[in-house]
């Protein structure tokens, strides 16, 4: 399974670097075809068709959407441990100006 995920990441990402395509010249031909679906979606809004995120998947043939065991135990540890660092970041910095602040004014810390 995580070598499909990895795929996936892959053809994502190549998608994403090439939506337009590998090649300069097929750019403003590309960017035509989209200028002209936006302008037909803009025209008639009722052409448009929404999905659930399952039938989206039935529809294409995309496989399940894969949950891991402890997956939101773990996004909850990683969020609560970035509060604590950013917490701690604050502190120290507000710790290093008020020391600066102290030299500057020759006071005694």
């Amino acid at each position: 399974m995580l070598l499909e995920n990895l795929l996936d990441i892959v053809v994502s990402f190549l998608h994403e670097v090439s939506f337009f395509g590998y090649e300069q010249e097929d750019l403003g031909e590309n960017l035509e075809s989209l200028h002209k679906s936006i302008k037909e979606i803009e025209e008639h809004p009722e052409s448009l068709v929404s999905y659930s995120s399952d039938e989206f998947r039935a529809k294409w043939g995309l496989p399940k959407e894969e949950i891991y065991p402890d997956e939101e135990s773990k996004k909850d540890a990683f969020y609560k441990a970035g509060i604590e660092y950013t917490q701690y970041c604050k502190k120290m910095e507000l710790l290093k100006m008020k020391n600066n602040f102290i030299d500057l004014c020759g006071l005694e810390k």
